[in-house]
């Protein structure tokens, strides 16, 4: 791998007003990201990708808490022996990283079998009130909030009560 992109956010981790630059994720050239354990997210633990210059520019355009950027950085020697093994499989020292998989096969279907007639019954009762809703004249409706001029030859009882 010559290539590694690794997402830094700003979070409170030690309290609520302490702001700390975390790398949170690292994700590889053929699109696979792994979640960096908690303890090892403070850049404190990443002391040479703290040497690097892309980390300054991170550093400064990160100011408020929960922004992120993901940055691709190159990966020399002295980074190969901290996050890659022989195989190349994402580490960070001993530790091994979970692999983030957002799926939709691997999410589970939201609606059970139990839920369907419900919702056919929801629709249907939607859709009636939709269609009694379109059938109605404006006209109708225009003529029933439309109060007639008195023109005093009618009486202003009648007028008042009709």
């Amino acid at each position: 791998m010559n290539k590694l992109q690794f997402t830094f956010t700003v979070r409170n981790i030690t309290d609520v007003k302490t702001n700390v630059l975390c790398i949170t994720a690292i994700g590889t050239l053929n699109a696979q990201v792994y979640a960096v354990p908690d303890e090892y997210q403070p850049v404190t633990f990443h002391k040479e990708i703290v040497k690097l210059a892309a980390f300054n520019k991170v550093k400064n355009s990160l100011t408020r808490r929960h922004q992120t950027r993901k940055v691709w950085i190159n990966v020399t020697e002295e980074l190969a022996k901290i996050y890659l093994d022989e195989g190349e499989n994402l580490q960070i020292g001993d530790f091994y990283l979970e692999e983030i998989t957002d799926k939709p096969e691997d999410k589970p279907q939201t609606t059970n079998v139990s839920e369907q007639p419900l919702i056919k019954m929801l629709e249907k009762l939607l859709g009636k009130n939709q269609e009694q809703s379109e059938i109605k004249n404006i006209g109708n409706v225009a003529k029933q909030f439309i109060i007639e001029k008195f023109n005093g030859k009618n009486l202003a009882k009648q007028f008042i009560i009709e």
